[in-house]
């Protein structure tokens, strides 16, 4: 009986000691249940809001390797050489600070467009201007000369040194010119009428030519073209040459002052046309 009764005894203890550490490991269990969990440090396959509002929508778009400028030059030439027309020659000399007297028409225009290394560039002036001209004619002694003017230069390019600092391009193309000329004669001798006399001529001359551009400061940078041409093709020579100053005066804007200097020798029969125009430049254009 004392047997018995310690055995169920001990069954007791060892019962209760079973229910309370059940008790107690469900407790525990529920209470980590309610926790928050813990952060993990791996990395989601889920992209986060605020990084996809960080990155853009749409891929970057990379620039354009194609570039346009378009300028309006305005230049104000000098003229000064011989000229002659239908066997009356006679020297031109109008200085480019009497030109604004002189001229009745001007237009001017430039682009160019740039791929990577290569460019073509085009040019154009229109001008009419009215003066007297000393003649060389025994008879007649002086005349109201009035001539048009035409020059469109076109060329394509090879940028062949390229630098931040240094640019430097070969340049190959042509030089169109047209040249109309009407001279109103007139003589001392009172027996003689008055006449007038007018030819024109147009002609295209090969050109090869050189473009540097040295980067002084980042907005401001000096610029010197040349070109040769005419080689008897159309004109015995003709060269122009340039040099100046470019500004850039914003991301699209930008303006050059410079000096231009170009020359003609032109003959064919009894139209002569040896004659250098040249001043000072001033250029304001876009870029895009």
């Amino acid at each position: 009986m004392t047997n018995l009764f310690r055995l169920t005894r001990s069954t007791r203890v060892l019962g209760a000691s079973l229910l309370l550490f059940t008790l107690s490991y469900t407790s525990i269990w529920a209470g980590e249940e309610m926790l928050p969990a813990k952060t993990s440090k791996s990395v989601s396959t889920v992209p986060d809001a605020k990084d996809m509002l960080k990155k853009p929508l749409l891929t970057e778009v990379k620039p354009s390797d194609w570039q346009f400028k378009v300028g309006i030059p305005g230049w104000m030439p000098g003229v000064e050489g011989e000229v002659g027309v239908r066997n009356v020659t006679g020297d031109l000399d109008i200085g480019f600070d009497d030109l604004l007297r002189h001229i009745k028409a001007v237009a001017v225009l430039g682009f160019e467009i740039r791929h990577d290394k290569w460019a073509f560039a085009a040019d154009g002036l229109y001008m009419k201007v009215a003066d007297n001209l000393e003649t060389r004619d025994i008879i007649f002694d002086s005349a109201n000369i009035t001539f048009e003017q035409a020059i469109v230069n076109f060329a394509l390019s090879y940028r062949f040194i390229d630098t931040p600092r240094i640019t430097m391009d070969a340049s190959v193309g042509g030089r169109f010119q047209y040249i109309g000329m009407t001279l109103d004669l007139e003589t001392r001798r009172t027996r003689i009428p008055s006449q007038s006399r007018e030819d024109s001529r147009d002609w295209v001359d090969p050109i090869i030519g050189i473009n540097t551009t040295v980067q002084i400061y980042k907005p401001l940078a000096f610029t010197f073209k040349g070109d040769v041409g005419g080689f008897g093709v159309g004109s015995e020579l003709t060269y122009q040459l340039y040099a100046g100053l470019d500004l850039q005066l914003s991301r699209r804007f930008y303006a050059s002052l410079g000096y231009r200097y170009m020359s003609t020798d032109y003959t064919d029969g009894d139209f002569k046309w040896d004659v250098s125009i040249g001043g000072p430049q001033l250029e304001c254009g876009v870029k895009f």
